[in-house]
């Protein structure tokens, strides 16, 4: 990964992570949409099982605050630690949360369902410096090549800032009306939050707050949003130059579940074009998955499809788009 990018990278994590960082920082993967049911676990954790097959050391962790199920695509049963334990109550070391699974080379931290994760809204932020500690240093702590983060669905804000923080955010939809309107304004939401980041990083809080009305709270200018962050050059030229540094540095992918048809196809190409055009992201087509009675076969025998049904087109699917997703990953980079 170049130095600058990669510097570049860091200074778009939230404030709470740590930025002293040492060592190489693992590559991070976050798996989001913009509502539940568009099977972004089912994607997670198949990815993670693909990864983990070409020699990667994956660490995937459930994230999907009050929903959390990825340990039952790998057959595993109800954990006795989960994060809930060390992020909320401190009970354990983060290692304790750290489970082995049956594919080589990937390690599994489940979410928990404890009823305190609803109020997670309301948590301060801070509550989570520890765990993007961890995450950061998983290379050097853990021998991790690749982090992956099962994220919830929507816009909850601690969702947004995993998902804007990743070198390679994964938006997963499905060829739905609904799903496409809440995965553009999921996108919209990472864009606001990215121009937050810009403005805490340089100070410059009058200008982030200008920036912010002339992209988002002037609905009589009917403009793509790249267009108008083109347009705030002149005006803000070092403000936008820091955001569009943090833009390139990190890339959004695109992931399409239960297609079934021609057109379903077509969505997802066009959707593909509409994403950088529209918001401006440097944009990955990672591919699209057919709807495939194997997806909830498997699950039904807690297995993960790519080995409970390895020769269907759906298994071939995610390992192209596992192959697409390597292509996309930056090389690590050694910070201090």
């Amino acid at each position: 990964m170049d130095h600058e990018i990669a510097r570049a990278w860091q200074t778009g994590l939230p404030t709470v992570a740590d930025l002293h960082l040492q060592g190489e920082v693992p590559s991070i993967i976050a798996v989001g949409s913009g509502k539940g049911g568009v099977g972004k676990s089912t994607l997670s954790a198949n990815l993670a099982a693909k990864l983990g097959q070409s020699g990667q050391q994956v660490l995937l962790l459930d994230l999907d605050i009050g929903g959390a199920n990825l340990h039952t695509y790998f057959g595993l049963p109800t954990p006795a630690y989960t994060l809930a334990d060390y992020v909320v109550y401190n009970r354990i070391p983060f290692e304790r949360t750290i489970q082995p699974t049956s594919i080589p080379n990937v390690r599994l931290v489940s979410g928990g369902k404890e009823e305190i994760w609803s109020e997670l809204e309301d948590l301060p932020a801070t509550l989570f410096t520890d765990l993007w500690h961890k995450i950061l240093s998983a290379r050097t702590d853990h021998n991790i090549d690749t982090v992956i983060l099962d994220l919830g669905a929507g816009t909850q804000k601690h969702t947004i800032d995993f998902f804007s923080s990743a070198h390679l955010g994964i938006l997963t939809v499905v060829p739905e009306p609904t799903s496409i309107e809440n995965a553009y304004s999921f996108l919209k939401t990472v864009l606001w939050r990215q121009v937050d980041q810009t403005g805490l990083r340089t100070q410059l809080f009058q200008e982030m707050a200008n920036i912010k009305e002339r992209l988002f709270q002037n609905p009589s200018v009917q403009k793509s949003y790249r267009h108008k962050l083109q347009e705030l050059q002149t005006t803000y030229p070092f403000f936008m130059h820091q955001l569009y540094r943090l833009l390139h540095s990190r890339k959004v992918g695109v992931v399409m579940n239960q297609v079934r048809c021609q057109k379903d196809i077509e969505i997802y190409r066009s959707m593909c074009s509409i994403v950088p055009d529209y918001f401006g992201y440097t944009t990955q087509a990672l591919g699209y998955l057919h709807y495939d009675d194997a997806a909830w076969k498997s699950l039904r025998n807690r297995r993960l499809v790519v080995t409970d049904f390895p020769h269907s087109l759906l298994t071939r699917k995610i390992e192209s788009i596992a192959a697409q997703t390597l292509s996309s990953l930056p090389r690590g980079s050694t910070y201090g």
